[in-house]
């Protein structure tokens, strides 16, 4: 058998290069999806470490690599930027906080209390047995359920379009609620989400000018490189304002 430093050398870059190609991920193409949310419409873009969702009056930029969401509103002219781990901590305090007045409830009035006070939230992920065509793409149905066994959403996912990038910024998305980021995870590898039904909650009050459920559907899918100028989040003439995020961890800090 010959050492490697006897092979010529064009044949060991050669070999080289097959051998990255073979263990790299093939880079997923960019996307442009097209949605219909009732009467409103927007469009996701999708790069390899870019994602933005533009609506008429805001954009909300994901930026994958270093896990960051900025929102701006372009009526107001405002907009904020918050963190995959600042979301995710504000999530964590906000339930400590709910969980901890909870106890103090419970302790005022001499009830019992245990270490958990508030109900484990867990999402399953069931597939469904319809199929149906979504912007010229067969999707297949699952169901997200809730601790209670009903069903939380539908989604309606495209298996010939695999997209991590679409994934990962959903995660950032969910980074609030844990379990939900898990329930992406496990569908990462199912194929593009190009339509879904968020269902309302069993029992709760229902306001009749609205209707029971919502949905939002992808009307166009388009694949090719996306100009990197989309994803330039600018934002001059901007005032900056405090995310969300921030305030629901302060909250939970305060009420600690």
């Amino acid at each position: 058998m010959y050492s490697v430093m006897y092979l010529p050398k064009k044949l060991v870059v050669a070999a080289a290069s097959i051998t990255l190609a073979l263990t790299l991920p093939v880079a997923a193409e960019d996307l442009t999806i097209v949605e219909r949310d009732g009467s409103k419409t927007s469009t996701l873009y999708i790069s390899s470490d870019m994602v933005k969702q533009s609506y008429p009056d805001q954009d909300a930029i994901y930026d994958l690599a270093n896990r960051t969401y900025t929102h701006t509103f372009h009526g107001r002219k405002e907009y904020f930027v918050a963190t995959e781990k600042q979301m995710r901590d504000a999530g964590e305090y906000f339930r400590q906080n709910i969980e901890g007045r909870v106890r103090s409830i419970f302790e005022a009035n001499k009830l019992p209390t245990k270490k958990n006070m508030l109900p484990t939230l867990s999402f399953s992920v069931e597939k469904g047995t319809d199929r149906k065509k979504i912007a010229g793409y067969d999707c297949e149905q699952y169901f997200i359920r809730g601790r209670s066994g009903q069903v939380d959403e539908e989604w309606w996912v495209a298996p010939a379009l695999v997209s991590p990038p679409h994934y990962e910024m959903r995660k950032i998305a969910a980074a609030i609620d844990p379990d939900m980021v898990r329930i992406i995870d496990e569908m990462k590898d199912n194929g593009v989400r190009l339509g879904e039904i968020v269902r309302r909650p069993a029992g709760a009050s229902r306001n009749k000018d609205l209707p029971q459920d919502r949905s939002k559907e992808a009307v166009e899918v388009k694949k090719g490189p996306i100009d990197p100028s989309l994803f330039r989040v600018s934002v001059d003439g901007y005032r900056e304002i405090e995310s969300p995020y921030a305030k629901l961890a302060k909250f939970g800090v305060e009420g600690k």
